[in-house]
């Protein structure tokens, strides 16, 4: 009895280690280094997915292959129609894609073509979209800088015109401290500045003509 229930405890372990060893670790500060490891990264729609035949599985064939519609590419040669598959998992830990949703999709590649796994980084363009296990906002930003596009996912886009705005400002402020040429709107509102001002001096002097002086009868 003693012994079952130690077979039994070390064969929980076992599962369990093996468990946490498919846990993906999307860390920001590894994004560069998965953009610069991956072999094409692409955004793209999905067109169609399929569980290919366990027959010819073995652990070292296809499981799952899906079709997508590459919009932009940002790495690779993959336009057009692209395929990605995903290998036999024995835990069974895949990427599940839905039919028309777009994603960005960062794969490696093999004998078999272009391939990801349950821990690639691939993400939804839509959040609504977004699976629970997929990279999170902190990584996707990162991704957004690592490939240099900021409008990759578009609920991040405000986020990236609020830190542009400041920028801008910036650039302004300098301009008007080193006396370079202002725009042509600048140009106008101080031509109407200055004309406002002419034509305040130009009453003061009308109305200064106008006073009788007080000396006058004397």
């Amino acid at each position: 009895m003693k012994l079952g229930a130690l077979l039994l405890t070390a064969a929980m372990a076992v599962c369990l280690g093996a468990a946490s060893a498919r846990a993906c670790d999307f860390d920001p500060a590894n994004a560069q280094a998965d953009v610069d490891k991956a072999e094409v990264i692409f955004t793209g729609g999905v067109t169609g997915s399929q569980h290919l035949s366990r027959e010819s599985n073995n652990g070292t064939n296809p499981e799952f292959k899906t079709m997508f519609s590459a919009d932009k590419i940002y790495k690779g040669h993959a336009g057009g129609a692209v395929n990605v598959i995903q290998m036999h998992d024995a835990w069974g830990h895949y990427v599940t894609f839905n039919t028309g949703k777009e994603y960005l999709i960062l794969a490696g590649r093999n004998e078999y073509g272009l391939l990801i796994d349950g821990c690639s980084p691939v993400m939804s363009l839509d959040p609504k979209e977004a699976r629970s296990d997929e990279p999170g906002l902190e990584y996707k930003k990162a991704v957004m800088q690592a490939l240099k596009d900021e409008t990759i996912f578009p609920s991040l886009a405000p986020v990236a015109e609020e830190k542009a705005a400041p920028v801008e400002e910036k650039k302004v402020a300098k301009k008007v401290a080193k006396n370079e040429p202002a725009s042509g709107e600048m140009k106008k509102t101080m031509k109407k500045a200055k004309e406002d001002i002419e034509d305040n001096a130009d009453a003061d002097d009308s109305s200064s003509s106008a006073t009788v002086d007080p000396k006058g009868d004397e």
